[in-house]
């Protein structure tokens, strides 16, 4: 006999706004999990990449941190270390020289 149970086991609640869930069913000895996964009414808000850290930047959140620390925004931070293709050292000393007023 098929007996299936209505409940819903929510595995993960997915940042892009995604549900992954199990249902659960059995048919005497055996358990079948069923996996499925279902939008939620609210859309994903919009990725800003002038703040948000690319797969292809070559540079990571360590990098980013480390030189916001010094009281430049990330945007600032972002904007140069793309420029100098990662190099933190470069990027640093732009940002500082933009940083001077005359």
């Amino acid at each position: 006999m098929l007996k299936a149970e209505r409940t819903l086991s929510i595995f993960k609640t997915h940042p892009r706004s995604l549900i992954l869930f199990c249902i659960r069913l059995q048919y005497e000895n055996d358990i079948l999990c069923i996996l499925g996964a279902a939008g939620t009414s609210r859309p994903a808000l919009p990725r800003d990449p002038s703040t948000e850290i690319l797969a292809t930047d070559p540079f990571g959140e360590t990098e980013v941190k480390e030189l916001q620390a010094h009281g430049f925004t990330r945007q600032q931070v972002i904007a140069e270390l793309r420029r100098f293709e990662g190099d933190k050292t470069q990027a640093m000393a732009a940002l500082f020289a933009k940083s001077l007023k005359f």
